[in-house]
C-alpha cells in the first residue's frame, strides 16, 4: 500500500548517538493542518479513484464530490474547500466557467485543473479562468499533491 507521507524521518545514520526520530507534525512545527479537497469530475469512476488517493495521503481531507461545474460552484460556496479538483470537460457546466465563477465569486479556494488535455489553449483558458495549477491526468501522484499542497 502506498502511503504519502511517511510517519517518521530518521536523521543520516552518520550522526553520532542515538538515531532521533520526528513525526511529521514535529517537522512541520507541530501544527498539522488539513487541506480540504473539492473533487470535481463527471466520471464516478475517477472520482471514486482519486478518493481512494487522496484519503491514503496525511493531512488531506475529500469534503464532497461533484458532477459537473454548477454542482462544484454551489458546492464550493457551501463546503468552503481549500482546493478544488476540477476536470475541465464536463457536461451542464465546464471547468473553464466553473473555475470563473469561483474565481469571480472571491470563493478562497485554489482550482487545480486536472485534464487530459496538454495543448496551448487549453492552458490559455485555464489561466483566463483563474486556475491555480493545471495538472495533467496521469501524472505521477507526487505533481499532484505539489499542487493541492502549494
Amino acid at each position: 500500500m502506498h502511503h504519502c507521507v511517511d510517519g517518521s524521518f530518521r536523521l543520516p545514520p552518520d550522526v553520532p548517538g542515538r538515531e532521533p526520530r520526528y513525526t511529521y507534525e514535529e517537522l512541520n512545527g507541530h501544527r498539522m493542518t488539513t487541506i480540504r479537497v473539492l473533487l470535481v469530475d463527471d466520471t464516478p469512476q475517477v472520482r471514486r479513484d482519486l478518493r481512494s488517493m487522496l484519503t491514503l495521503c496525511e493531512g488531506i481531507e475529500v469534503v464532497g464530490e461533484a458532477g459537473n461545474g454548477q454542482e462544484a460552484v454551489e458546492m464550493t460556496r457551501t463546503l468552503k474547500p481549500d482546493v478544488v479538483l476540477m476536470d475541465l470537460e464536463m457536461p451542464a457546466l465546464d471547468g473553464f466557467e466553473a473555475s470563473t465563477r469561483i474565481k469571480r465569486d472571491r470563493l478562497s479556494a485554489r482550482v487545480v485543473a486536472l485534464t487530459i488535455h496538454d495543448d496551448e489553449d487549453a492552458h490559455r483558458r485555464a489561466s483566463q479562468a483563474g486556475i491555480d495549477a493545471f495538472i495533467v491526468k496521469g501524472a505521477a501522484l507526487e505533481e499532484l499533491l505539489e499542487a493541492i499542497r502549494a
